[in-house]
């Protein structure tokens, strides 16, 4: 199924500045969930550079919750 951007709100445009704590997207999760799509959500580190990835918890996270820190 393709949702052609439904469910989906972006907050920033191409070449925008990002900090910490900046929102990027929202998503209508109840939308995602009534077509039968999964919500499952990878995350991705593009430039880790030097850093040590350290997995703080796996599985169903809350929103706010820590997944991973960088060292």
């Amino acid at each position: 199924m393709k949702l052609d951007g439904e469910g989906f709100t972006q907050h920033v445009k191409i070449g925008d500045s990002v900090e910490k704590g900046k929102l990027l997207v929202t998503v209508d999760l109840e939308l995602i969930t009534g077509k039968g799509l999964s919500t499952a959500t990878p995350v991705v580190i593009s430039d880790p550079k030097d850093k040590k990835i350290e997995l703080i918890k796996e599985g169903n996270v809350a929103a706010g919750e820590f997944v991973l820190s960088l060292i």
